[in-house]
């Protein structure tokens, strides 16, 4: 184990640019309370029966789960970056012979993916029951929904999708599937179509999108119409189709099977722009003739604001966050 020297100055390093936000502590007492959930975050961990690379991901939960029931309430927990406490902590307090003749690259972006995941997820957990308590009515109903919400979240983090639109397809499906595995194949009991597209919405606006495809960017606009559309979608795979005026109907039991049933998303291809969200104008579901081409995403007007990783100068890659070795 090293002498906590890498983790002191990285912390002071990820503080500086927030500190002047903090209106509790003193730039010191944020510090220490921050070096403390790093170091903390070690105790327990099986040293001697896990893979060094299971065992940082587990780390990163311990901490950012720390880090965000102390400091959650913070509005610039978001905007620091602790990559580089996590890279430091972990070579300050693990013992060096686990990562004996493991390359530098393999290290590095191991502890990217775990800090850069556990991150994302704590700050979700951390702001989701406000916009479900304010939607939703009832603890019990409220407690299904988060964590059908939580759980299809982590399932879509990890397919590692870059583009926004796509992102927001399957984790609409995902939530979908899971709440209607919880409520015997019928959704819509626990959580009518109009209310889950406003859930959907609220999350889409306040934050619910992963930190890497709204870096340098903006959310999609208000009343994205593309959310109605996967959700209407989503629910007709179980009997839930829209009427004309608006309203809902079951149509379970159509001999044939559902007509309204849609394919599963379309990964986007290279050639498809990334986090890119169109307005269709018309307000129909994407492919609601199950006869048309899902794989075109609407039409009318496009806004393409670039992604994370590529094509916008003002969000940093992932690469470019740590300084030198």
């Amino acid at each position: 184990m090293g002498d906590e020297e890498l983790l002191w100055t990285a912390v002071s390093e990820a503080v500086a640019p927030v500190a002047h936000l903090e209106t509790q502590y003193e730039r010191e007492q944020l510090e220490k309370r921050i070096r403390d959930y790093f170091k903390k975050g070690v105790k327990g961990l099986d040293f001697a029966g896990k893979p060094w690379d299971l065992l940082i991901h587990e780390y990163a939960d311990r901490v950012y789960s720390s880090l965000f029931c102390g400091l959650g309430d913070r509005s610039w927990l978001s905007l620091a970056d602790f990559l580089l406490c996590a890279d430091a902590a972990v070579k300050d307090l693990f013992p060096p012979h686990l990562f004996v003749n493991v390359p530098q690259q393999v290290f590095e972006s191991t502890v990217l993916a775990a800090s850069d995941r556990a991150f994302d997820e704590q700050r979700f957990w951390s702001f989701s029951w406000k916009p479900i308590q304010r939607t939703i009515i009832g603890k019990g109903t409220q407690k299904k929904i988060r964590e059908a919400l939580g759980t299809s979240r982590q399932r879509v983090i990890k397919e590692d999708i870059e583009q926004i639109e796509y992102f927001v397809n399957v984790w609409v499906r995902q939530f979908v599937e899971i709440l209607a595995a919880t409520t015997q194949g019928d959704p819509a009991s626990c959580l009518n179509l109009e209310t889950a597209v406003e859930l959907f919405q609220g999350f889409v606006q306040e934050g619910g999108l992963p930190l890497k495809m709204t870096i340098g960017t903006s959310v999609p606009p208000p009343g994205w119409p593309v959310v109605k559309n996967f959700m209407t979608q989503a629910f007709a795979q179980y009997g839930y189709a829209p009427c004309g005026g608006g309203s809902s109907v079951f149509n379970r039991g159509r001999k044939g099977g559902n007509p309204l049933v849609p394919p599963a998303p379309v990964r986007p291809t290279s050639s498809t722009p990334s986090s890119s969200w169109i307005m269709d104008s018309a307000g129909e579901p994407y492919g609601g003739d199950a006869g048309g081409d899902h794989e075109h995403m609407g039409s009318g007007q496009n806004w393409s604001h670039g992604s994370w990783e590529g094509g916008n100068d003002s969000a940093e890659a992932p690469a470019k966050r740590w300084k030198g070795g």
